[in-house]
């Protein structure tokens, strides 16, 4: 058979260990799983998706969407459904619920009933659940990142340096800084690990190169 493009390795939360299996694709992902209510679920170049119980591990189950293309399939998994590049499942069974307009890229994000998508385009879009489109925020031109929010901002990076602050109600920038280096998830490059904004406890945690920026409130 043809050789592993793509592995999945669980290490355990409290010791660093791993639990001893391995999930292998023939399919490429720069991305990371999701995990949500005990599930597992992976998203894979080509649209393969599934979800899998990691203590086995067991698989719920497995969908070829067919969708094929995105740098990062990093999957969300938000009011009951999987939202992945190019797609959106239901999170209980696989079943394809629709097709998501512009490709997003990376992971999204969500607040309430809005969702946070970084587009094909290289934009950052803010819709309703129906994907009606609320605002279209497009910085230097050079974003990069996944969206990260809180309850007011959402927080989104650029290949320039450029870290904003942008209102959730306006889509207007709240505030904006420049850090000496790139903000970028090294999609576009598969001999580096991708990387992302990260946010929790007051704190957005910013990667640049080598180098981690840590904003708090």
């Amino acid at each position: 058979g043809s050789s592993p493009s793509a592995a999945l390795v669980p290490f355990s939360e409290s010791t660093g260990q791993p639990l001893g299996w391995v999930v292998e694709s023939s399919a490429s992902s720069d991305g990371t799983p999701a995990v949500s209510d005990g599930d597992l679920y992976a998203a894979y170049d080509g649209g393969d998706a599934y979800d899998l119980k990691p203590s086995g591990p067991t698989f719920i189950w497995q969908n070829a969407t067919g969708f094929s293309g995105g740098s990062s399939l990093s999957p969300a998994v938000f009011g009951g459904d999987v939202w992945a590049t190019g797609y959106e499942l239901k999170a209980a069974n696989g079943q394809e619920v629709r097709n998501l307009p512009n490709s997003p890229q990376l992971q999204p994000a969500f607040v309430g009933n809005e969702a946070l998508f970084f587009t094909s385009n290289g934009a950052l879009e803010a819709t309703n659940l129906s994907l009606q489109t609320k605002w279209t925020f497009n910085g230097d031109g050079t974003l990069d990142t996944n969206p990260v929010a809180d309850g007011t901002d959402v927080f989104i990076g650029s290949r320039s340096g450029n870290l904003y602050g942008i209102k959730l109600a306006t889509g207007r920038i709240d505030w904006h800084t420049t850090l000496p280096g790139a903000i970028t998830t090294n999609a576009a490059n598969p001999e580096q690990s991708a990387q992302g904004l990260g946010l929790g406890d007051g704190l957005l945690v910013v990667p640049t190169g080598k180098s981690i920026t840590v904003f708090g409130d």
